[in-house]
């Protein structure tokens, strides 16, 4: 019986080590696979907008800090209209518990720059619409190609993945943020 109550005091006192450490391996593994699945959808609209000879366009809504994913429809008859897309991984949100999208920029350029510049939009031809949505559209042609973007995701705890989308081929890859992009969001 003697032996029963230490291997019991034994593992209570080992859970009692490993508790407080579990839910921060939990949060740092929600960004993880945050990253993943936004590397997936985006994939996905590459893929389509290749299939469908028609452009996709990802947008990141501000206030529910969702992503939205659309499709231009009729290219030919109404080019630059996009309507949301109704499939079901399109309408899921690729991020899980608190992490948020703090920042989606094409590279060489930013939301901030098209408010300040007097002289004419600048790629992708913003509307005024797109401006209230805070981040940047991510388009996806027929041919592969996307916006060479950067997204930053980051979890309740401050630590953040960056994805990165290659301008010819449309391939995303997850890595740690650089310093410089670390400065240039503190900055702003």
């Amino acid at each position: 019986m003697l032996e029963l109550m230490l291997v019991i005091a034994l593992v209570a006192m080992l859970a009692g080590m490993v508790w407080p450490n579990l839910p921060g391996r939990l949060t740092g593994k929600q960004l993880i696979h945050s990253a993943s699945r936004l590397n997936s959808v985006l994939q996905i609209c590459r893929s389509s907008a290749m299939i469908q000879a028609k452009r996709y366009r990802c947008v990141w809504d501000a206030n529910t800090n969702q992503m939205i994913v659309q499709i231009e429809r009729e290219p030919l008859e109404s080019p630059g209209e996009f309507t949301d897309l109704k499939a079901h991984w399109a309408r899921s949100s690729p991020l899980i518990g608190k992490v948020k999208c703090i920042d989606v920029r094409i590279k060489g350029w930013s939301i901030q720059q098209e408010k300040l510049d007097s002289s004419g939009p600048a790629p992708g031809q913003l509307s005024s619409e797109q401006l209230e949505l805070q981040f940047v559209p991510l388009v996806f042609g027929p041919d592969g190609t996307c916006d060479p973007a950067i997204i930053i995701l980051e979890d309740q705890r401050g630590k953040r993945k960056v994805l990165e989308l290659n301008r010819l081929t449309g391939q995303a890859t997850v890595r740690d943020p650089l310093p410089d992009e670390l400065d240039q969001i503190e900055e702003e």
